[in-house]
């Protein structure tokens, strides 16, 4: 399946890159491998096979989360970057 220029430009539009002719060819003829490509995946058939999240059999190692008493609390404060009066300043976190 070969991709058509206006399809290339509408996706370089919707990634909002502007494209000149050189680039437009480029990225026809790799987004047309692209799609080639999962086209050819879709024919494989995997009925009867289960999904491989990783190519080696790891699995996760988890450690019990155990609370240790900071016994230095004042040093800590002393050697921080921003403190008074027993309190250390950070950087304030911005969610938009």
């Amino acid at each position: 399946m070969e991709l058509t220029k206006e399809e290339v430009l509408n996706v370089a539009k919707l990634a909002k890159l502007s494209l000149n002719e050189k680039e437009l060819a480029k990225y026809q003829q790799s987004l047309t491998d692209i799609v080639n490509m999962v086209n050819e995946l879709n024919e494989i058939d995997t009925d009867g096979i289960d999904p491989t999240y990783h190519i080696m059999d790891i699995k996760n190692v988890f450690r019990k989360d155990v609370v240790k008493d900071f016994k230095d609390v004042k040093k800590l404060i002393e050697n921080s970057k921003d403190n008074k009066d027993g309190y250390v300043f950070v950087p304030k976190v911005i969610n938009e």
